[in-house]
């Protein structure tokens, strides 16, 4: 996924108000944390946000996920799906309704199997989830969420054009033993978990409040050859035998959110006065050594000379806010704040990158200011511009050298603007905005062999149009379009930034009644460059989906839904990403579209 060009790590993504994340980058692990039905809502933010936009990346925009809330009667749920590639998904989901005392709970668990899309990268997964919701008094609301998630796949890291052109674009492993695309040696075994507490109060006429004290963890074990081209064999215990990396990634987090809102007048003017913050501490440890995939994954050598990283890592970030709502003017209202962004990292490293130990720490810490204006110019036309400050402190690789106090990394810093104008009326809504990015000290990077290697950039320019709008026609059809164009360039040189497409596009029909959804929706990304380098273009390419959603039976609030998905309708197998590369060749490695695919699913709720 990626926004306006930037990528994971360059944008925030939380969890019903909550920022989550790996210390090392920035990074998501959405997939290894929840599934698609513990969600309600995927809220898109393109844009900066105000001063209480709480997240490490908040300048590429933020990704809300909202989970479900429990039902209001009981019922029991059944549900099950399956489809192309071996997929089968079954599970049950259990709703209380009102219970004594007045609160609720919902509780959904669930397993998935598949073959995958390419050869032999399968997976499996288990989840559960469970939500309890309590009304304390008349206006005080608990809410006590977890969930826990277990994976197991098959680590893919792409395919070189030779092997696409050899044996299709739906390559990824063989079945021989002894070589180092056999499946069995690319393991990632995952698991997750998500808990929080949440308080929502209205303390008073004027005072209310909003807090979450929450902890998650993610542990990673992976196991992989260094090459899967076939280019690098031998290691210190055999000349054919398969060189590779074991990779463990544990890191768990303690946070809390806090929002507090007073409501106001002043001088004839009505408001709102937010103040509040974010707090989190993660604790992460990680380790990369090299083994031999041959014998079993041991370590070459057994000593310490085998570990490329043997760390820990503490992060402590402090985003205190404060923001006021005004409103000078009827149907003029102005959000000026300030955050304050602090982070404290720390390593302990047994064996730190090129060897030796390390124990070394380091602030960072930035003011940002934010102002959105927004005006209602007709109550169905209304316009806003926005400037906001953004702010990222280095990866965690720019510590991981021999001497970090000759680092000379600067924090990457942001000013953004945007302006933008939204005009429906009850058959045709219409929006479009410009943005410009100026983007300070960017960090970059590109994957060879197993590493990643991160460098600064320099000075970006992020800039474009976007405009989307539908269009009801009757009968219950809408029509659906958005378009964007956007160019992100290193001011240095004005080349493009990797991974950022010139241009973006949808179109569909979407139609809806009480008995029958369903929508047919056409998406196309533009030219974009795969490696910093520019040396890997891509094509553009597009992938036409089909969906549909039936009610078999209605009884009350249960209805009994059948599903049908058809994805790549066209049966597209462009190349879409580049991956990095590996061998002593630096081999391009690549992924493409998955094949035609069509999956069903039911649920019978009871």
């Amino acid at each position: 996924m990626s926004i306006r060009g930037f990528q994971d790590g360059q944008y925030n993504v939380t969890l019903d108000g909550i920022p989550f994340g790996d210390s090392n980058n920035y990074t998501h692990h959405s997939s290894s944390y929840f599934v698609n039905r513990d969600l309600a809502d995927v809220e898109v933010d393109r844009g900066p946000g105000t001063a209480s936009t709480i997240g490490n990346a908040t300048f590429g925009g933020t990704i809300g996920l909202v989970t479900k809330d429990p039902a209001k009667d009981a019922t029991f749920t059944p549900f099950a799906s399956g489809g192309s590639f071996g997929t089968v998904l079954y599970g049950a989901q259990l709703d209380t309704g009102t219970l004594p005392g007045g609160g609720s709970a919902v509780i959904d668990g669930e397993g998935t199997s598949t073959d995958g899309a390419e050869t032999h990268a399968n997976a499996q997964r288990q989840n559960i989830f469970a939500k309890f919701t309590q009304p304390v008094g008349d206006t005080t609301t608990l809410t006590i969420e977890g969930m826990y998630n277990a994976s197991d796949i098959a680590f893919w890291r792409g395919a070189s054009r030779a092997q696409i052109a050899a044996f299709g674009s739906d390559y990824a492993f063989t079945d021989i033993p002894g070589t180092d695309d056999y499946y069995k040696y690319w393991t990632t075994d995952t698991h997750a978990d998500f808990e929080y507490a949440r308080i929502q109060s209205k303390l008073s006429d004027h005072w209310s409040l909003d807090t979450s004290v929450y902890t998650y963890a993610y542990s990673n074990d992976a196991h992989r050859p260094i090459d899967g081209t076939g280019s690098t064999v031998g290691t210190i215990y055999g000349a054919t035998d398969i060189p590779g990396i074991t990779q463990i990634n544990e890191y768990r987090a303690f946070g809390d959110v806090i929002r507090l809102t007073r409501a106001f007048s002043l001088a004839g003017m009505t408001g709102d006065l937010k103040f509040g913050g974010w707090v989190e501490h993660q604790e992460n440890a990680y380790t990369q050594a090299n083994v031999d995939v041959s014998l079993n994954y041991k370590l070459t050598p057994q000593t310490l000379g085998a570990f490329a990283y043997l760390d820990h890592e503490d992060l402590l970030t402090v985003q205190p806010y404060v923001e006021m709502d005004l409103e000078p003017l009827p149907g003029l209202v102005i959000t000026p704040g300030l955050k304050y962004d602090f982070f404290n990292r720390s390593l302990d490293a047994a064996v730190n990158s090129g060897g030796g130990s390390l124990d070394y720490a380091r602030d960072y810490g930035a003011i940002l200011p934010a102002v959105t204006a927004h005006y209602m110019i007709r109550s169905d036309w209304s316009t806003y511009v926005q400037y906001a400050k953004g702010f990222q402190m280095p990866n965690l690789n720019y510590i991981q050298v021999a001497d970090p106090t000759q680092t000379s990394v600067s924090p990457q810093k942001t000013d953004n603007y945007q302006v933008g104008t939204t005009w429906q009326n009850h058959r045709l809504s219409l929006s479009a905005d410009l943005y410009y990015i100026d983007f300070g000290n960017m960090v970059a990077s590109r994957n060879v062999g197993v590493y990643t290697i991160y460098f600064n950039q320099g000075r970006v320019d992020y800039y474009g149009v976007e405009a989307e709008g539908t269009l009801n026609i009757g009968w219950c059809v809408n029509l659906y379009a958005n378009a964007s164009g956007n160019e992100a360039r290193a001011r240095s040189t004005d080349k493009p930034v990797a991974n950022s497409p010139q241009a973006t596009a949808a179109a569909g029909i979407i139609y809806a009644n009480q008995r029958l959804s369903a929508s047919l929706i056409d998406k196309w990304v533009g030219t974009r460059y795969g490696d910093v380098n520019l040396g890997q273009g891509l094509d553009p390419f597009n992938q036409l989906d089909l969906s549909a959603t039936t009610f078999l039976h209605v009884r009350g609030s249960r209805k009994w839904k059948l599903s049908v998905q058809l994805d790549n309708l066209l049966d597209s197998r462009k190349i879409i990403a580049f991956d990095g590369y590996v061998g002593a060749a630096n081999t391009p490695l690549f992924f493409t579209q998955p094949g035609r695919s069509v999956f069903a699913s039911v649920e019978l709720p009871l």
